[in-house]
């Protein structure tokens, strides 16, 4: 139970804590996401409210500008204006001649009769004749004194400089007695017989019609105001003066140096933030507690199959042992996995029952070299007696080749002590069939204390008589060559008999590539060549290749990349 905890625990805490890594970047996102998003909200509806009251101030300076172009295109009053142009009287003309006064001042008043207290027009020149929709209302000393210190030619020009409109922040109406505060446009008075200006218009708007507070009911603790974008000057208010926030909007008011400018309060207040913050936290840990849920459990679906077959496993505890099979609805990597198990503990238990019978076969062996070493000294004690020297040789040779094979506490030896023995063995078979057979042996020096396998050159050889020569008539012939060095080198042996056929090379190289790939000798019907090359991969060699081939009797060549 502790093991298959720990198992579920190393495999899910990595997956938790990616999860937590990754939620907790996404809820840190969402978070400044949501944040910068209100910010940016209060901001655009303050622009928008800023871009409302803009654009009501710029219909209500259009309506002015629109009375007076009506001005100016009042023949009988720009008729008139014209005619005191061109006979210059001391005076005021609109004083001396009431019916004028009259007439003029009815068609100013006309223009404006739906808003005659909210509207107010005026209309002087530089000679001093001023008439307004107002008359009775008029301060007539004020008037004068401020005709008299007029620059009509700076006026007209600033008005022309200005696009041939001037517009003027609120502020008392200087040629009446009212006290209210009059959004002020003026533009030249002209007649369409000349070019040039013949006065002024100035039409005045209360600024008492319109209330631009309402436009800040969507911009929570604001206020605003309209000023000079150049001077800064404050030329209306809009809300509680004694509102103060920290960030600003404003919106220019097209065709005047006028802006709006709204006041806000940052909305991200520490209470806010502490709020947002609380709730992002709030689903933070509960998302992770769900996930950790999930993840648990799935880890724990994944790990009760295998915890089951490591239990199964470690039941087993002798030779023939086989594992419980496991229950139905296990998965079918599980399936193969126990599958494998098996494959692995028959080959384990093949491969006990193979030590045993090689124990049991070299315990056996141990006591037949003496008697058999016993009894060639005898024999060739005996030749040497009779005077038959070849036969004590034969002996000798036969004695070391004996003693090679029978010693098992070497898996590989020098190259030197291997060609020995298949020489020797070259040696009592040339003995044997005198002048029927001949070999040479070729090994460049610097292989000769390299560690090869015991018993991989002279099982080839061995394998020329059995194959090769059996029915192939004498004289027969062996050449063993093996050149490189122990980086690198290469084994050819070479008979002169019947050759190979080709079903016979397909078949040693299937039996030799099942064997490489399983490590095993089992089932290979004593095939010297599969036996070297297993033996050579198991040993020393990195890259192994080989190669059969029937030339004028049978090639064998092996290439090999010693590590």
């Amino acid at each position: 139970m502790e093991k298959r905890s720990y198992l579920i625990r190393r495999i899910a805490k990595p997956y938790f804590i990616l999860l937590a890594i990754v939620f907790f970047a996404v809820t840190a996102v969402s978070y400044f996401f949501y944040v910068s998003t209100a910010e940016r909200n209060f901001e655009d509806t303050a622009q928008r409210c800023a871009g409302n009251i803009a654009a009501q101030v710029n219909d209500y300076v259009y309506e002015l500008r629109f009375i007076a172009n009506q001005v100016n295109r009042q023949p009988r009053i720009t008729g008139i204006f014209y005619d005191t142009q061109s006979t210059i009287q001391p005076g005021n003309l609109f004083d001396k001649n009431v019916l004028v006064s009259i007439d003029v001042s009815s068609a100013l008043l006309g223009l404006i009769k739906d808003h005659a207290l909210e509207y107010n027009i005026c209309v002087y020149n530089w000679t001093g004749d001023f008439i307004s929709s107002q008359t009775y209302m008029v301060d007539k000393t004020a008037r004068d004194a401020k005709l008299a210190e007029l620059n009509f030619r700076e006026e007209i020009k600033r008005i022309e400089d200005n696009g041939g409109l001037v517009v003027e922040g609120p502020g008392k109406n200087e040629w009446t007695i009212s006290g209210d505060e009059f959004i002020t446009v003026k533009i030249a008075l002209k007649n369409d017989l000349v070019s040039s200006a013949n006065g002024i218009i100035e039409v005045r708007g209360s600024t008492s019609r319109y209330d631009y507070s309402p436009y800040l009911e969507d911009v929570e603790n604001s206020r605003g105001e309209i000023r000079h974008r150049i001077t800064g000057k404050t030329l209306y208010e809009i809300g509680d003066r004694s509102v103060s926030g920290d960030r600003t909007v404003s919106v220019p008011v097209t065709g005047t140096e006028w802006e709006v400018m709204v006041e806000y309060t940052d909305p991200v207040t520490p209470a806010f933030t502490l709020r947002i913050l609380g709730l992002f936290t709030l689903a933070f840990f509960a998302i992770m507690g769900f996930m950790m849920l999930i993840i648990y459990s799935i880890s724990r679906s994944v790990t009760r199959p295998i915890t089951q077959l490591a239990r199964r496993v470690k039941k087993i505890n002798t030779p023939g042992d086989q594992l419980e099979p496991l229950g139905a609805g296990t998965p079918d990597e599980i399936k193969d996995l126990e599958e494998s198990f098996d494959k692995m503990l028959d080959r384990v238990n093949q491969s006990v029952m193979q030590e045993k019978k090689a124990y049991s076969l070299a315990l056996q062996a141990q006591m037949n070299p003496h008697f058999l070493y016993n009894t060639l000294s005898i024999i060739g004690a005996a030749g040497e007696e009779a005077g038959a020297e070849n036969v004590t040789d034969m002996c000798v040779k036969l004695s070391d080749m004996l003693r090679y094979v029978a010693s098992y506490e070497k898996v590989t030896v020098p190259l030197r002590e291997e060609i020995a023995h298949t020489a020797n063995y070259l040696s009592l078979m040339k003995s044997r069939y005198e002048d029927y057979f001949n070999y040479s042996i070729s090994v460049d020096e610097g292989l000769m204390n390299m560690a090869v396998p015991k018993l991989f050159i002279q099982p080839l050889a061995e394998n020329c008589f059995k194959h090769g020569f059996k029915m192939s008539p004498p004289p027969w012939n062996i050449d063993i060559k093996m050149h490189g060095d122990q980086s690198h080198w290469e084994l050819t042996i070479k008979d002169n008999g019947v050759g190979i056929t080709e079903e016979r090379i397909a078949e040693i190289r299937e039996k030799a590539d099942r064997a490489i790939s399983e490590m095993s000798l089992s089932g290979i019907g004593g095939v010297g060549l599969i036996n070297t090359i297993v033996r050579l991969r198991m040993t020393h060699s990195k890259r192994l290749d080989y190669s059969i081939r029937s030339s004028g009797g049978t090639i064998i060549k092996i290439v090999a990349d010693a590590e």
